[in-house]
């Protein structure tokens, strides 16, 4: 038994008639059914991307204002030094960066849970189910590392194991996803290893605005434009189709 469609649709103010709705209905359905046999992890979310990166972009502001607190006059010069981070700098960097996180990933998450209901996608098997099974294990560990690094004292190796780790999860599900969330991964795996090898307080929060608000941003965008492209593509693409 088919399940009834989402509740947009049954609203007709305009007075459309049966048949009209019947084609939408038959359009969206060709969508979904589309995606669903490309095989690609399309319920990723266009906003929910980009909101994630605003609340990168904030976190990135408010880690530059306490950076120049904590560093005082010369700023540039002390922070852009390679060598362990002043511990006034690192426990607000460390406060700010999780509770960015624990902000914008149910965020992220719900967005493309609203997405996947609105379009009919599974979200626990298929092409989305098999994507996040493949990311989980990148996420797992760059929470266990974030731990062992902030108990061992070592914060100035969290921007590149954050973004890293980020990167790959994204790449590891490349056969499932779309392509912005291929660059997206791909560009967080580079700023990571940037990360890594110039792990100083200015260039490691450069890369962290770059790769978590700056590329999360275009990647949004991106998405978003795609799926509305696609629905705009739809009632032609159905019509070939029938």
């Amino acid at each position: 038994m088919a399940q009834p469609f989402p509740t947009p649709l049954e609203f007709n103010p305009a007075g459309e008639s049966s048949s009209d709705l019947g084609r939408v209905r038959a359009d969206l359905d060709y969508i979904r059914q589309t995606l669903e046999q490309a095989g690609t992890f399309s319920a990723v979310s266009g906003a929910g991307v980009a909101v994630a990166g605003i609340i990168g972009c904030v976190a990135s502001a408010l880690s530059w204002w306490w950076l120049g607190q904590s560093y005082g006059p010369r700023v540039w010069r002390a922070a852009a030094a390679a060598g362990p981070w002043r511990p006034a700098y690192a426990g607000p960097f460390l406060v700010i960066w999780v509770a960015a996180v624990a902000l914008a990933a149910p965020l992220a998450l719900w967005a493309l849970y609203h997405k996947g209901r609105k379009w009919r996608l599974p979200l626990r098997r298929g092409p989305t189910g098999r994507a996040l099974r493949s990311m989980a294990p990148g996420w797992l560990a760059a929470a266990l590392l974030t731990l062992a690094l902030a108990v061992h004292g070592a914060p100035q190796w969290l921007p590149g194991t954050w973004l890293l780790l980020a990167g790959l999860a994204l790449l590891s599900a490349a056969t499932f996803s779309t392509p912005p969330v291929r660059w997206l991964g791909r560009g967080l795996a580079v700023l990571g290893v940037v990360a890594f090898f110039l792990p100083s307080p200015a260039v490691t929060l450069a890369c962290l605005a770059l790769g978590f608000g700056v590329l999360h941003l275009i990647a949004g965008w991106w998405i978003a434009r795609a799926t509305r492209l696609s629905l705009e593509d739809a009632p032609a693409a159905a019509g070939r189709a029938r």
